[in-house]
């Protein structure tokens, strides 16, 4: 008689497309099918969070979608932001024969990035019927009210920079855009009133502070329209307020400036034009100015390159100025390749070309300032895939995702394959690199770096990325797991620290919207359709039939769960009859000291609860999926302990 046997899987390793169904018997915790979840630090597979659109507001009104009933005219209103961030919104109410019928705004609060939730105290005993009254915010709209995309986003301080069909603004809220792309300042001598003009005169150019209002009236900078910009950050020696440049391969660089006077918002804007890069401005001629592509900051200079006129020249900064490529320190130097991306890297420039990575040596010394090869043989395809994790560069080379890592040795840099296991997906991501707007972005506080491929004539559900987390497996192993992400739309990406050093990231889409990235349970109110597909498992022997008798699974909720699962044998073989799905019902959230609320929280719950599933049917191997279809917040996936039945050698 068969003696009944337990099996326990370790779930972990990420998604694998290119491993044999042989070699995945030895993975069983990997996956061949990860939609929508990322690996977890904490184990296991965790359900991403989602996205919403930047909104930074006040409480403005509200909405009574019922007035209950049984309300004593003494009631108190109580507004709470289930997240946190807003505070301050106070309000009273009307009570009329026990009917809530009026609700005054008394104080509007700030920060709500969602609606709070309104509630109520000091109701009285004779409440029949809970009034329903709903909370709403200011609604968050486009830069220009348009529905062009977003070519460009900088995340700074207490707002961002975005870009959106030639034009750039300025934003703290999602709801008020200022347009900053104006030519603000006074001529040397003359009566122009651009920048452009006055240069082209043989003037001097003096860009000075103005308020939105001073801006409403000024005279607007054409840009170009369709092209994506990538941005420096620049902070002057004594100065507190940063200077950002922007960089779209069709203009001349831009400046942007903005700061804090007396509580008014104040900008500067200017641009690179004949005297940032001292050509003539007796004859000018404004194709002879460079329009960079890629731009990054080292050592007190500001680098620009990948002007398609001079694809192969570097231009630098003099020090100390990141708007003079004409002074002492300044000047260019031909890389050898065109370039396709700029970083610092851990003290040096690394210099991404086509077909090569090099490095920029000694650039305080006009003497000994250099190029120096990495390598002849691997190029980057697209500088915006390039992000910098863990103090190494990850970037999209031919033969897929490799890094820019330093080694042990004194100036020696590594260059690594990581995403080998999904290399089906990055075949077609290069197969088709013409077709797609990448977008790339790290996540620092989960190790993460994020690549999206997103086309304009593709529907929102359909965009795609990949997620790869880095991760120091218990062995010590520097390990990098893979999964997959649809359903969000990326033209644009950034990630920085706001006022809170508190990590926030940015991205924007192809109608014009700027988002938080990674933050809420939906995307923009839409289900998370996620999936987690564990290859077949054959339990140490293919050639023995077994009989799968119930699973335990170790899911850790964030909160309310709806999970199913199905189970398939024998590679789906479509002559069995495969069981239907089996509902895993709700998990409990566990309750921790510190942070559980007494009559809120569920006591006597584990951290990571122990769900059993009873299971039907046989097969010689069989695997199982996990999927949800929701707004609910994330779960992880950690293991699972599978109790089965194997049947005699056939």
């Amino acid at each position: 008689m068969a003696v009944e046997q337990g099996v326990a899987i370790s779930i972990g390793g990420g998604l694998d497309k290119t491993s044999s169904s042989y070699e995945l018997f030895k993975t069983p915790g990997s996956a061949t099918r990860l939609k929508n979840f990322e690996a977890s630090s904490s184990g296991g597979y965790r359900r991403i969070n989602g996205y919403r659109r930047f909104l930074i507001s006040p409480v403005v009104d509200f909405t009574i979608v019922n007035g209950g009933a049984g309300y004593d005219s003494g009631t108190t209103v109580n507004i709470t932001d289930s997240e946190g961030n807003g505070s301050g919104a106070t309000a009273t109410v009307t009570v009329s024969g026990g009917v809530i019928t009026a609700i005054s705004l008394t104080g509007a609060g700030s920060g709500y990035q969602i609606a709070p939730t309104v509630s109520f105290s000091a109701t009285g005993s004779s409440v029949t019927t809970t009034a329903e009254i709903t909370a709403n915010l200011n609604v968050a709209t486009t830069p220009t009210g348009s529905t062009s995309p977003i070519n460009g986003v900088y995340s700074y301080n207490e707002g961002l920079w975005a870009c959106q069909n030639g034009n750039i603004y300025w934003t703290e809220n999602g709801y008020t855009w200022t347009q900053v792309n104006k030519d603000y300042g006074t001529p040397s001598a003359g009566v122009t009133t651009t920048q452009q003009a006055t240069e082209e005169a043989d003037e001097t150019w003096t860009a000075t502070w103005a308020t939105a209002a001073q801006l409403a009236s000024a005279t607007v900078v054409t840009l170009d329209t369709t092209a994506r910009y990538q941005f420096s950050e620049y902070v002057p020696s004594g100065v507190p307020d940063a200077r950002i440049t922007a960089v779209n391969g069709a203009d001349a660089p831009v400046y942007l400036e903005t700061k804090l006077v007396g509580g008014t918002r104040n900008f500067r804007f200017h641009r690179g034009l004949y005297d940032a890069f001292g050509l003539s401005k007796t004859t000018p001629v404004y194709a002879n100015i460079p329009k960079p592509q890629y731009t990054t900051v080292h050592l007190d200079h500001t680098l620009l390159g990948a002007w398609s006129s001079k694809s192969e020249t570097l231009y630098y900064s003099t020090r100390y100025d990141d708007a003079d490529f004409n002074g002492a320190s300044a000047g260019s130097i031909n890389v050898g390749d065109k370039i396709t991306g700029l970083r610092t890297f851990r003290g040096q420039i690394i210099v991404f070309g086509v077909n090569s990575l090099s490095r920029l040596l000694n650039i305080t010394s006009s003497s000994t300032i250099a190029m120096q090869d990495i390598t002849k043989n691997i190029g980057c395809l697209d500088g915006f895939s390039i992000a910098e994790i863990g103090g190494d560069l990850v970037f999209l080379a031919p033969d897929g995702i490799r890094t820019v890592a330093a080694t042990a040795r004194i100036d020696d840099i590594e260059l690594s394959s990581i995403s080998h296991k999904i290399l089906p997906v990055i075949t077609n991501i290069v197969s088709n690199l013409g077709d797609f707007d990448l977008s790339a972005t790290v996540v620092r506080t989960q190790n993460q770096y994020r690549l999206f491929y997103c086309n304009s004539t593709t529907g929102v559900v359909a965009q795609k990325g990949i997620i790869g987390t880095f991760k120091i497996t218990p062995q010590g192993i520097p390990v990098w797991e893979w999964s997959e992400v649809q359903g969000i739309e990326v033209t644009t990406m950034s990630s920085n620290f706001d006022t809170n050093d508190t990590e926030i990231i940015h991205h924007g889409d192809y109608d014009g919207f700027v988002h938080f990235h990674n933050k809420g349970n939906s995307f923009n109110g839409s289900k998370i359709s996620a999936e987690f597909r564990t290859p077949d498992i054959d339990y140490g022997d293919i050639g023995i039939r077994k009989t799968l008798h119930f699973t335990k699974l170790s899911i850790k909720p964030e909160g309310t769960t709806d999970i199913n699962l199905d189970v398939r044998y024998d590679f789906e073989d479509a002559d069995l009859q495969q069981p239907s799905t089996f509902p895993v019902g709700s998990i409990l959230e566990p309750s921790l000291f510190g942070t559980a609320l007494f009559g809120t929280s569920k006591f006597g719950t584990p951290e990571v609860p122990m769900k059993r599933i009873n299971l039907l049917g046989s097969g010689f191997s069989n695997s199982f999926k996990f999927t949800s279809n929701d707004i609910n917040p994330p779960y992880s996936i950690q293991g699972m302990y599978v109790d089965l039945i194997p049947a005699s050698r056939r």
